[in-house]
């Protein structure tokens, strides 16, 4: 059986037609669909460039195929291009079984759309929410409220016409997107750790002359909250809270985040290290901190805190998406709240046995996004999709 995935990534093309990624969703991300199909072809808009960066990760390879859709940013974009988007679509489910969309995606409502028209099988990957990513502050387009209902209100749509829909979060973004039968609905994590992403065990945390603070956030966007967290740190100072502050990732808000570090007079203590590879490369950065901090305006389940958590990492984070369902109400703080963030900040750093307990707290709580949890229900939600589709049409000759 054959599965088309869209996914809304940005991807680099090369003149010899190979796929990268400079961020997330490289080829071994799809062996998850692999276990189940015997070939996935990835729905993504890919840009054409000369050359990719070195940390750049091939995403193509084997039994793994890119059907390039233009490329285009924003729905203005997409409309101004949306005749031939639909024209790429078609020609790419014409040569698949079964589709999954992964949403919030402009690009994946139109597949969801004519996959539906067509007949064929298709479920949704239901991994964040576009009512926070277009809340205030996400976005500096004038017409971001327009565009907020609109995203909404298409991927609930999306949601409730679906095969089967799968979510990252236990209850909140099935409450907010729900499927028209509760028995579509499933509980499916898009993270799964391996053995070698958990701490040995839990961190005694004492009192340090400097703290040690780090985030992850790719910078395509403000949802992640950086600049929220930039100002909140500046609070610190006078408050005999010592700190140093590392950010890992990249993207087109870099500099304008750089020059936000330098206007509040805390550039010296902040260190932007760029994109990292994943692995080890992270992971030693996560083990050298005291405390992970993540003021997302938007996230559905997000990766980078699991990922912290299961280092022994203390985390504080904003209470969006299904970030409650990861840490207790005494690590969380409101998005966009700058002063409740510093305040929270100051309170944390100044009592080590909170930190401490919140590390063993964490690494425990990690386990339930392992490999050996998350794995078999997500075999499980894959399999019923190839049923599905082997019911519906038969097999297609390969």
């Amino acid at each position: 059986m054959r599965l088309a995935v869209s996914i809304d990534q940005r991807y680099l093309s090369t003149p010899d037609g190979a796929v990268w990624t400079t961020s997330l969703h490289p080829h071994a991300f799809f062996s998850r669909y692999l276990a189940v199909f015997d070939t996935v072809t990835v729905l993504a808009r890919c840009w054409p460039v000369a050359s990719v960066p070195p940390l750049a990760r091939r995403v193509d390879g084997p039994r793994v195929q890119v059907a390039q859709m233009p490329p285009y940013v924003g729905p203005l974009g997409l409309l101004r291009r949306l005749g031939e988007l639909r024209r790429s679509i078609a020609a790419a489910l014409d040569q698949v079984d079964c589709v999954v969309v992964r949403m919030p995606s402009q690009l994946g409502g139109q597949v969801a759309r004519t996959a539906r028209l067509r007949g064929q099988v298709c479920a949704l990957e239901v991994v964040g929410d576009p009512w926070d990513a277009y809340a205030p502050g996400s976005t500096r387009s004038l017409l971001r409220p327009l565009w907020r209902w609109l995203a909404y209100r298409d991927q609930r749509g999306h949601a409730c016409r679906a095969d089967a829909v799968a979510y990252v979060t236990d209850s909140a973004l099935q409450s907010r997107y729900p499927a028209s039968d509760p028995a579509r609905m499933h509980t499916v994590p898009t993270i799964a750790l391996t053995p070698e992403a958990f701490a040995s065990g839990p961190r005694h945390i004492a009192a340090t002359s400097s703290w040690r603070l780090i985030t992850v956030a790719m910078m395509q966007q403000l949802y992640k909250g950086t600049d929220v967290l930039l100002r909140a740190c500046a609070r610190l100072d006078g408050h005999a809270t010592p700190w140093h502050l590392e950010i890992i990732g990249d993207g087109e808000y870099r500099g304008e985040l750089e020059a936000l570090a330098r206007t509040l007079g805390i550039a010296g203590r902040v260190e932007f290290l760029g994109a990292l590879p994943q692995g080890e490369a992270i992971h030693t950065r996560l083990d050298a901190a005291d405390l992970f901090v993540l003021p997302s305006r938007q996230d559905g389940l997000p990766r980078a805190c699991v990922e912290a958590m299961a280092r022994g990492l203390p985390c504080l984070a904003s209470r969006i998406g299904g970030t409650p369902e990861l840490l207790g109400d005494d690590a969380l703080v409101h998005p966009g709240d700058v002063d409740g963030l510093s305040q929270r900040l100051r309170a944390v750093l100044t009592d080590p046995g909170w930190l401490t307990a919140q590390s063993a707290r964490n690494l425990t709580h990690a386990a339930n996004w392992s490999e050996a949890s998350v794995l078999p229900r997500r075999q499980a939600f894959l399999g019923s999709l190839k049923a599905m589709a082997l019911e519906r049409s038969g097999p297609k000759p390969a």
